[in-house]
């Protein structure tokens, strides 16, 4: 099976190397880790590359992070396009998916911490679902749970946080 050009980001990163640690240098100089300059600056260059004013382009994405999350967007359509056009029709599906996830060289920290996150978004879910099922009272009943839904999360969330960090971790 073959690799998908687009997710060589050793490569990638070997290019603009020397920008993306100036530009790194920058933000970190400037305190603002959140758009700040830098931000204001990237929202410039994509305008111009669009060929429309930033007031335009706030109007197809009306906040920053939708614009943010309209690019990331673009870039995995892509990638999941090429990722599609190199998967073997005869193999298996799973068996497809584990020789890609090969060849894609993120750290075990990313994996460790999307497994993660999915498993928080279902302990959080299970127990608030749990308690507005048991919601007795009106509104202040309604408080009351979501209160107890949020304690019990929080709960849940630090003490699964431990275990699959252990599990992760120390046991394999």
């Amino acid at each position: 099976m073959s690799a998908i050009g687009m997710l060589d980001l050793r490569a990638e990163y070997a290019e603009l190397r020397a920008t993306i640690d100036q530009a790194m240098q920058r933000v970190l100089d400037s305190g603002h880790f959140i758009l700040g300059p830098e931000g204001e600056a990237l929202e410039t260059e994509i305008a111009a590359r669009v060929g429309c004013s930033l007031r335009t382009l706030y109007g197809i994405a009306p906040s920053k992070d939708e614009l943010i999350l309209s690019v990331v967007d673009r870039r995995l359509h892509r990638i999941g396009r090429a990722a599609i056009e190199v998967l073997d029709a005869e193999m298996p599906a799973l068996d497809a998916l584990r020789d890609q996830a090969k060849l894609i060289p993120l750290p075990k920290d990313v994996y460790v911490g999307l497994f993660k996150a999915f498993v928080f978004g279902i302990v959080i879910a299970v127990i608030s679902c749990g308690q507005g099922l048991r919601t007795r009272g009106g509104a202040i009943g309604v408080g009351r749970a979501t209160q107890r839904a949020v304690r019990d999360s929080i709960i849940a969330v630090i003490v699964c946080n431990y275990l699959l960090a252990w599990l992760f971790y120390e046991a394999f």
